[in-house]
Protein backbone atom coordinates (compact mmCIF):
# COMPACT_ATOMS: atom_id res chain seq x y z
CA UNK A 1 0.00 0.00 0.00
CA UNK A 2 1.16 3.53 -0.70
CA UNK A 3 1.79 5.92 2.15
CA UNK A 4 0.09 9.30 2.32
CA UNK A 5 3.21 11.12 1.02
CA UNK A 6 3.50 8.70 -1.93
CA UNK A 7 -0.14 9.29 -2.85
CA UNK A 8 0.41 13.05 -2.72
CA UNK A 9 3.41 12.83 -5.04
CA UNK A 10 1.47 10.72 -7.53
CA UNK A 11 -1.39 13.22 -7.66
CA UNK A 12 0.72 16.29 -8.38
CA UNK A 13 0.13 17.33 -12.01
CA UNK A 14 2.99 18.70 -14.08
CA UNK A 15 2.09 21.31 -16.68
CA UNK A 16 4.02 20.47 -19.84
CA UNK A 17 3.79 21.88 -23.35
CA UNK A 18 5.45 19.85 -26.09
CA UNK A 19 6.05 21.55 -29.43
CA UNK A 20 6.81 19.18 -32.31
CA UNK A 21 9.19 19.79 -35.21
CA UNK A 22 6.21 20.21 -37.52
CA UNK A 23 4.71 22.93 -35.31
CA UNK A 24 8.08 24.70 -35.07
CA UNK A 25 8.41 24.74 -38.85
CA UNK A 26 4.80 25.78 -39.46
CA UNK A 27 5.06 28.55 -36.85
CA UNK A 28 8.34 29.83 -38.35
CA UNK A 29 10.07 29.52 -34.97
CA UNK A 30 13.70 30.40 -35.66
CA UNK A 31 15.11 30.45 -32.13
CA UNK A 32 14.13 30.41 -28.47
CA UNK A 33 12.86 34.01 -28.62
CA UNK A 34 10.14 33.00 -31.12
CA UNK A 35 8.86 30.09 -29.02
CA UNK A 36 6.40 32.35 -27.17
CA UNK A 37 4.19 32.28 -30.28
CA UNK A 38 3.38 28.61 -29.66
CA UNK A 39 3.56 28.08 -25.88
CA UNK A 40 1.06 29.66 -23.49
CA UNK A 41 2.42 31.33 -20.30
CA UNK A 42 5.92 31.40 -21.85
CA UNK A 43 7.62 34.72 -22.58
CA UNK A 44 11.03 35.93 -23.72
CA UNK A 45 12.41 39.45 -23.52
CA UNK A 46 15.51 41.02 -24.98
CA UNK A 47 16.75 44.29 -23.58
CA UNK A 48 19.62 46.16 -25.26
CA UNK A 49 21.39 43.08 -26.68
CA UNK A 50 20.93 39.31 -26.81
CA UNK A 51 23.27 39.07 -23.79
CA UNK A 52 20.50 40.71 -21.75
CA UNK A 53 17.82 38.23 -22.82
CA UNK A 54 15.44 36.76 -20.25
CA UNK A 55 13.01 33.83 -20.26
CA UNK A 56 9.83 33.75 -18.17
CA UNK A 57 7.36 30.96 -17.40
CA UNK A 58 4.11 32.01 -15.75
CA UNK A 59 5.65 35.44 -15.14
CA UNK A 60 8.66 34.10 -13.22
CA UNK A 61 12.17 34.09 -14.60
CA UNK A 62 14.63 36.83 -15.40
CA UNK A 63 18.34 36.76 -14.70
CA UNK A 64 19.29 38.18 -18.07
CA UNK A 65 19.97 41.73 -16.97
CA UNK A 66 22.81 40.83 -14.60
CA UNK A 67 25.66 38.39 -15.16
CA UNK A 68 25.74 37.65 -11.43
CA UNK A 69 22.18 36.33 -11.26
CA UNK A 70 21.32 32.85 -12.47
CA UNK A 71 18.09 32.57 -14.43
CA UNK A 72 15.06 30.92 -12.82
CA UNK A 73 14.20 29.10 -16.06
CA UNK A 74 16.70 26.41 -17.05
CA UNK A 75 17.50 25.95 -20.73
CA UNK A 76 18.59 22.37 -21.51
CA UNK A 77 19.73 21.21 -24.96
CA UNK A 78 20.04 17.42 -25.32
CA UNK A 79 20.53 17.03 -21.58
CA UNK A 80 23.18 19.76 -21.31
CA UNK A 81 22.28 22.77 -19.15
CA UNK A 82 23.01 26.15 -20.76
CA UNK A 83 24.06 28.51 -17.98
CA UNK A 84 23.12 31.67 -19.87
CA UNK A 85 20.26 32.47 -22.22
CA UNK A 86 22.51 33.67 -25.11
CA UNK A 87 24.12 30.22 -25.13
CA UNK A 88 20.74 28.77 -26.09
CA UNK A 89 19.91 31.27 -28.86
CA UNK A 90 21.26 29.00 -31.60
CA UNK A 91 19.17 28.58 -34.70
CA UNK A 92 18.73 24.84 -34.33
CA UNK A 93 17.77 23.48 -37.74
CA UNK A 94 17.29 19.90 -36.55
CA UNK A 95 14.92 20.08 -33.58
CA UNK A 96 12.81 17.01 -32.82
CA UNK A 97 10.74 18.68 -30.11
CA UNK A 98 10.80 21.37 -27.43
CA UNK A 99 9.32 20.67 -24.01
CA UNK A 100 8.34 23.51 -21.69
CA UNK A 101 7.88 22.29 -18.10
CA UNK A 102 6.13 24.82 -15.87
CA UNK A 103 6.72 25.14 -12.16
CA UNK A 104 9.72 24.15 -10.02
CA UNK A 105 11.78 21.39 -11.65
CA UNK A 106 14.78 21.52 -9.33
CA UNK A 107 14.60 17.81 -8.46
CA UNK A 108 15.49 16.76 -12.02
CA UNK A 109 17.22 19.83 -13.44
CA UNK A 110 18.99 21.54 -10.51
CA UNK A 111 18.70 24.80 -8.64
CA UNK A 112 18.33 27.03 -11.69
CA UNK A 113 14.94 25.53 -12.57
CA UNK A 114 12.79 27.12 -9.89
CA UNK A 115 10.36 28.60 -12.44
CA UNK A 116 10.55 25.81 -15.01
CA UNK A 117 12.59 24.24 -17.80
CA UNK A 118 12.84 24.58 -21.56
CA UNK A 119 14.10 21.20 -22.75
CA UNK A 120 15.25 21.21 -26.40
CA UNK A 121 15.67 17.78 -27.99
CA UNK A 122 17.44 17.63 -31.35
CA UNK A 123 17.10 14.89 -33.96
CA UNK A 124 19.32 11.86 -33.55
CA UNK A 125 21.56 10.79 -36.46
CA UNK A 126 19.90 8.25 -38.74
CA UNK A 127 21.18 5.40 -40.91
CA UNK A 128 18.86 6.62 -43.64
CA UNK A 129 20.40 9.44 -45.69
CA UNK A 130 18.43 12.67 -45.33
CA UNK A 131 19.30 16.13 -46.60
CA UNK A 132 17.26 19.23 -45.83
CA UNK A 133 18.00 22.86 -46.60
CA UNK A 134 16.02 26.08 -46.49
CA UNK A 135 16.64 29.71 -47.42
CA UNK A 136 14.44 32.68 -46.62
CA UNK A 137 14.79 36.42 -47.09
CA UNK A 138 12.90 39.37 -45.64
CA UNK A 139 12.91 43.08 -44.98
CA UNK A 140 15.92 44.84 -43.40
CA UNK A 141 18.11 42.59 -45.58
CA UNK A 142 17.11 39.54 -43.51
CA UNK A 143 18.66 36.27 -44.68
CA UNK A 144 18.13 32.92 -42.99
CA UNK A 145 19.76 29.71 -44.17
CA UNK A 146 19.50 26.26 -42.57
CA UNK A 147 21.10 22.97 -43.50
CA UNK A 148 20.79 19.45 -42.08
CA UNK A 149 22.27 16.18 -43.31
CA UNK A 150 22.36 12.73 -41.73
CA UNK A 151 23.63 9.42 -43.04
CA UNK A 152 24.96 6.07 -41.92
CA UNK A 153 28.74 5.62 -41.78
CA UNK A 154 28.89 1.94 -40.76
CA UNK A 155 26.40 -0.74 -39.67
CA UNK A 156 25.98 0.66 -36.16
CA UNK A 157 27.26 4.19 -36.70
CA UNK A 158 25.53 7.28 -38.08
CA UNK A 159 26.44 10.93 -38.30
CA UNK A 160 24.59 14.23 -38.63
CA UNK A 161 25.78 17.71 -39.58
CA UNK A 162 23.69 20.85 -39.27
CA UNK A 163 24.33 24.54 -39.66
CA UNK A 164 22.61 27.87 -39.95
CA UNK A 165 23.19 31.50 -40.78
CA UNK A 166 20.87 34.24 -39.56
CA UNK A 167 21.62 37.85 -40.46
CA UNK A 168 19.60 41.05 -40.53
CA UNK A 169 20.29 44.78 -40.60
CA UNK A 170 19.37 46.83 -37.55
CA UNK A 171 16.15 48.81 -37.21
CA UNK A 172 17.77 52.13 -36.21
CA UNK A 173 20.65 54.18 -37.55
CA UNK A 174 23.45 54.80 -35.09
CA UNK A 175 23.53 58.58 -34.49
CA UNK A 176 26.70 58.58 -32.36
CA UNK A 177 29.38 60.68 -34.12
CA UNK A 178 32.02 58.44 -35.67
CA UNK A 179 30.01 55.22 -35.11
CA UNK A 180 29.23 53.01 -38.06
CA UNK A 181 26.42 50.60 -38.77
CA UNK A 182 22.87 50.22 -37.60
CA UNK A 183 21.73 49.44 -34.07
CA UNK A 184 20.45 45.90 -33.55
CA UNK A 185 22.21 44.08 -36.37
CA UNK A 186 21.95 40.30 -36.22
CA UNK A 187 24.82 38.09 -37.36
CA UNK A 188 24.57 34.55 -36.06
CA UNK A 189 26.28 31.44 -37.37
CA UNK A 190 26.17 27.93 -35.96
CA UNK A 191 27.54 24.52 -36.93
CA UNK A 192 26.90 21.23 -35.16
CA UNK A 193 28.06 17.68 -35.78
CA UNK A 194 26.82 14.49 -34.05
Amino acid sequence: TATKSEKTLQEVPVAVSVVSAESIEAGNVIDLMDLKQLVPSFDTRQNQTSINSSVFIRGFGGGGSSVGIEPAVAIVVDGVYRTRIPGALDDLPAVERIEVLRGPQSTLFGKSASAGVVNIVTKKPSQETQIKASVSVGNYNSQKTKFYMTSGIADNLAMAVSGSKNSRDGFFQNQVPGAQGDVGNRDRYSVRAD
